[in-house]
């Protein structure tokens, strides 16, 4: 959140072709943070309140892809914020808030460990934690096999 609030404050940068770039990680985030609420719904057998948490592994949709498509997701759009505002200032939150979504990423996966065991080493062998071109890579292979 900081983040947002400082690149808003301190404006856009003026590198024009810096910006004009931000649309990519933009782009790419957008199914990233919004598809797995759905794919978690319908085929993780909720359990509880939320929708993360769920009875079985999910592998399907971009969880095909990569292993936390929403805190991809969420660093894809630290990235946009960090080439509109072009700013020290804003880097540096953002490479902060960029850290702390993969350290929650990494307790996640300590905990899914837990919960579903040898599968999850399964799944973490054959999909990416984050690199979606690798993931998307894996995947077409694993289609055409």
């Amino acid at each position: 959140m900081c983040t947002i609030l400082c690149s808003l404050v301190v404006g856009p940068g003026s590198v024009e072709w810096l910006r004009r770039l931000s649309i990519v990680p933009g782009l790419a985030g957008l199914p990233l943070a919004f598809v797995p609420f759905y794919t978690l719904s319908k085929y993780g057998k909720t359990v509880g309140r939320s929708y993360m948490s769920t009875a079985v592994l999910v592998d399907r949709g971009p969880y095909a892809l990569v292993r936390h498509p929403q805190y991809l997701a969420y660093i894809l759009f630290v990235i946009v914020f960090v080439l509109q505002a072009q700013h020290p200032l804003v880097a540096i939150l953002g490479s902060f808030t960029a850290l702390l979504f993969h350290r929650m990423a990494m307790r996640e996966e300590r905990s899914c460990a837990r919960r579903f065991g040898g599968a999850y080493g399964d799944y973490a062998r054959r999909v990416p934690r984050y690199n979606l071109a690798a993931g998307v890579y894996r995947w077409l292979r694993r289609k055409s096999s």
